[in-house]
């Protein structure tokens, strides 16, 4: 009886020890980051132990996101699994649009947790969840978290947003600013800010951005390192001094858009059309001054445009199209057909001008006109014909850079300058009759569109000045566009140490506009600026639209005056002897080939601007 008793006492005791640890691991807090954050400020921003609760009601016991909620005593209400209100701020109040959102670590995996409810996702030790609201977040990251002294660390600032299929992606945060060490700093056109370390001192570093969330803060220490030197000798003996630290400007885009913002007129425009057509390009790089966008949207809609030139047609056109306003409807004006009407067989307007056939080509390609449509290829063999011995076009760098963008298009897939088969031929000249028409079975050759490129490339390497720029800002800004739509960088092409975005740095002025004393002028030159800084080709600006589904033979003949005298006049001056040109009274907007999904959302929008 005593082995039994004994035996008794050796179960109980190892019972227990399976309850202790059992119950350890099932019901131990979890210690986790909660962050609540939204439009109007923070909520709650710190550690917190999670202990489990029934997240689900089905007696399971375990700790999630909605049990960090109850741990820190924040009202909330759900139906079943999902939110409806945190902190007494409900989904879509007032129709807002604004729903509560949630995020593990930043993760947007949609196999992740963040296809999860925040009452099924089972917290980890030190997991960072996120609840926001009628905001989103900035991630940020660097390089190198060990620098040493005289080394460069790039900071990049990403922002949370939703692609054209409302799914969540992470884009560059142009327009926002690093804080280091209490001091911003704007970030460039691709998000980014380089940072020399010079001495051993702790950095702090955080992303700010209008109307976003900041960043984590992160904190480096940076370690002594011998600093590259250069000797000179003489006298006694040998000295060795430090290479100096070459500290250069980044444009303030942020501050770029606030002074074009002020100088918004009342009636939504920011004075004559043309000025106004380009800001339009310009606001459409960025997601914020929705009210500005809108203002100016209405403007456009009332716009009187009967007297205007073929160039003004294009120019006007494509800053619809940027601001995603239906070009072949607005206000009963198809602004496409204003532009096909000008074409005689064979090329648009004056036949001795080809800027307007340029920014034709741009239109059409974003309007539903494809390769294969006579009008295109007829287009693109006129543009072709006009290209110069040292790969220009009239000589210019503006016209130049507008050129790239109308045909890189179509120079193949295999195009960014790395080679296409040089096998096939142009196709020739001679095929169907209506403009509009599909050529056939042959398959238009992008090799002679890519041979005219390569020269173009060389013929702006051969002008680009030892302060990074071409001449002008200007033709900076439109061959930086170029660039662009050559697949290459701008803040690649350096020359003498400087890039184009070192000389638009260099030209901004205090109150963020470019340095001019004409206003006029230098609202032009501020939007052609930020359209560049913007990191997207006018194709990439524009949005895409279908051509309507109506007979061509139905469409109104609408004569079109072509005088040449306003083709390049108000486009832009040419100086030959200099390569460059003013600002052009042309267009210069376009988009990536990604058609614009229909989906309910635009559609809604549609319906209440009447796109």
């Amino acid at each position: 009886m005593s082995s039994l008793g004994n035996m008794k006492k050796v179960i109980k005791v190892l019972l227990v020890i399976i309850l202790l640890f059992t119950g350890s691991s099932v019901f131990a807090d979890t210690t986790i980051h909660l962050k609540i954050e939204t439009n109007l400020g923070s909520i709650f921003n710190d550690n917190i132990n999670v202990p489990p609760c029934d997240s689900e009601g089905d007696g399971n016991m375990k700790a999630t996101p909605y049990c960090a909620l109850i741990k820190a005593g924040i009202p909330n209400d759900y139906s079943g699994l999902w939110v409806n209100s945190i902190n007494n701020i409900i989904n879509n109040d007032n129709n807002n649009g604004a729903y509560w959102m949630w995020l593990v670590n930043f993760n947007i995996n949609p196999t992740g947790p963040y296809s999860l409810s925040s009452k099924q996702y089972t917290l980890e030790k030190n997991d960072s969840i996120l609840f926001y609201y009628n905001t989103n977040p900035l991630d940020i990251s660097i390089n190198n978290e060990n620098p040493k002294v005289g080394e460069i660390i790039k900071i990049s600032v990403k922002e949370l947003g939703l692609d054209s299929s409302w799914n969540p992606r992470w884009n560059n945060a142009i327009g926002g600013q690093v804080i280091i060490n209490l001091n911003s700093y704007e970030l460039d056109s691709s998000g980014t800010y380089s940072l020399q370390i010079t001495d051993t001192s702790s950095i702090t570093i955080k992303a700010h951005k209008n109307s976003f969330i900041d960043s984590k803060e992160l904190t480096i220490n940076p370690t002594n390192s011998p600093v590259e030197t250069h000797s000179s000798s003489g006298g006694g003996g040998h000295i060795s001094t430090p290479l100096p630290v070459v500290s250069k400007t980044v444009f303030d885009i942020k501050k770029a858009f606030d002074f074009l913002m002020s100088q918004q007129k009342e009636n939504g425009s920011f004075g004559e059309d043309l000025y106004t057509d380009w800001v339009a390009l310009a606001l459409s790089t960025t997601q914020d001054y929705q009210e500005q966008k809108n203002k100016l949207i209405e403007y456009f809609k009332k716009l009187k445009t009967d007297n205007y030139q073929l160039t003004d047609y294009e120019r006007h056109t494509m800053a619809l199209m940027s601001l995603g306003v239906n070009p072949y409807n607005v206000n009963g004006k198809n602004y496409v057909q204003k532009i096909i009407s000008s074409f005689d067989g064979k090329q648009f307007g004056n036949p001795n001008e080809d800027n307007d056939d340029i920014f034709a080509l741009i239109v059409l390609q974003n309007a539903g006109y494809s390769k294969d449509k006579k009008i295109i290829q007829d287009t693109i063999d006129f543009i072709l014909s006009k290209q110069k011995e040292n790969g220009s076009w009239n000589n210019s760098i503006d016209i130049t850079g507008a050129a790239i963008q109308s045909i890189s298009i179509f120079a193949g897939e295999n195009f960014l300058l790395r080679g296409v088969s040089q096998a096939d031929e142009p196709r020739g000249s001679a095929d169907v009759a209506t403009p509009d028409s599909d050529l056939g079975k042959e398959e238009f050759s992008p090799a002679k569109i890519y041979n005219a490129l390569l020269r173009t490339k060389e013929f702006l390497k051969q002008n680009q000045k030892d302060n990074g720029g071409f001449g002008n800002v200007s033709a900076t800004a439109w061959a930086m566009e170029g660039i662009l739509s050559l697949g290459e960088k701008p803040e690649d092409w350096v020359k003498n140490t400087n890039s184009p975005l070192d000389y638009l740095a260099g030209n901004q002025d205090k109150d963020g506009g470019i340095k001019n004393a004409d206003l006029n002028s230098k609202i032009w030159e501020t939007a052609y600026t930020l359209s560049a800084l913007s990191g997207k080709s006018w194709n990439q600006i524009m949005g895409k639209f279908s051509k309507p589904t109506v007979e061509t033979s139905t469409l109104k003949k609408i004569r079109i005056p072509t005088s040449s005298t306003k083709t390049l006049e108000s486009v832009g001056k040419i100086n030959p002897q200099e390569l460059t040109a003013s600002p052009i009274n042309a267009n210069t907007n376009s988009q990536e080939p990604e058609q614009i999904k229909q989906n309910w959302f635009r559609k809604l929008i549609n319906v209440i601007f009447g796109f």
